[in-house]
């Protein structure tokens, strides 16, 4: 090879390979903190969907005791059994008319 081919050779090399060192490094420096901001936002993420989780299910379970607790709501689910047992859908839509009536009433009086 001729002295000019190798010295552009070696400038080349010389030149270059810092900046192929440099960008390698950079480039896996700079993956790693994509990666570390990624998981931290998911962190985030999972942290507060957790917590909207956590509020509906309480919210549910506060309504759920509260209708276990209502007087109407156990009568009216004794009164359907009653008539589920004995049968006849005519019973059963006779029985949620007069349910519905007693709401209305109860709504009209509070």
């Amino acid at each position: 090879m001729e002295l000019g081919k190798k010295m552009i050779f070696s400038f080349l090399l010389v030149g270059v390979l810092p900046f192929v060192i440099v960008g390698t490094a950079s480039l896996q420096q700079a993956s790693s903190a994509l990666k570390m901001k990624s998981f931290s936002e998911l962190k985030t993420v999972q942290t507060f969907k957790k917590k909207e989780l956590e509020t509906y299910f309480e919210k549910n379970r506060s309504a759920v005791r509260s209708i276990c607790t209502d007087e109407t709501v156990i009568q009216a689910l004794i009164q359907f059994k009653d008539i589920f047992t004995r049968g006849g859908i005519n019973q059963i839509n006779k029985a949620i008319a007069e349910i519905d009536r007693k709401v209305q009433d109860s709504a009209a009086t509070a």
